[in-house]
């Protein structure tokens, strides 16, 4: 049940700053994504995955005789305490808080900056792309 709710929050997290870049620019439409390319296509794979390793490594069953001394051991997945309604909406509204400030934090405090406002708009992608990768790395720490 974490697992599962662990990779929908991750790729909430993500995909939250497409969702905010393209209310940002709402204006324009550029099509252009809010991080690079390389950075989600390395996303599930590389740079998210070790959680998921480690959490397959030391992933173990009990051994039958155990279960069948002690049933009461699985009786939080019958009951579904860690798989409800409740737990998922959870989940997906830290996932969406996570990504917003993920996003937006670096975005309105980088992307932003006053000090560089009065060079001209070829400056501009400078900005974007320097905050779209501190917010990437705040995705990154966020999830792991």
């Amino acid at each position: 049940a974490v697992f599962l709710c662990f990779m929908l929050y991750k790729h909430i997290v993500l995909s939250m700053g497409d969702v905010m870049w393209a209310h940002q620019c709402s204006r324009r439409f550029s099509g252009q994504n809010a991080y690079p390319e390389w950075m989600g296509s390395a996303f599930p794979a590389l740079i998210t995955g070790l959680p998921v390793i480690v959490a397959l490594c030391y992933d173990q069953d009990l051994p039958d005789e155990i279960v069948q001394l002690y049933p009461e051991v699985y009786t939080e997945g019958i009951n579904r305490l860690h798989f409800n309604p409740r737990v998922f909406v959870t989940w997906v509204l830290t996932a969406l808080w996570h990504g917003s400030v993920a996003w937006l934090v670096p975005s309105l405090w980088v992307g932003n900056n006053s000090w560089t406002s009065h060079l001209g708009p070829e400056y501009a992608p400078v900005e974007f792309w320097r905050a779209s990768c501190i917010s990437f790395l705040m995705v990154i720490t966020f999830i792991n």
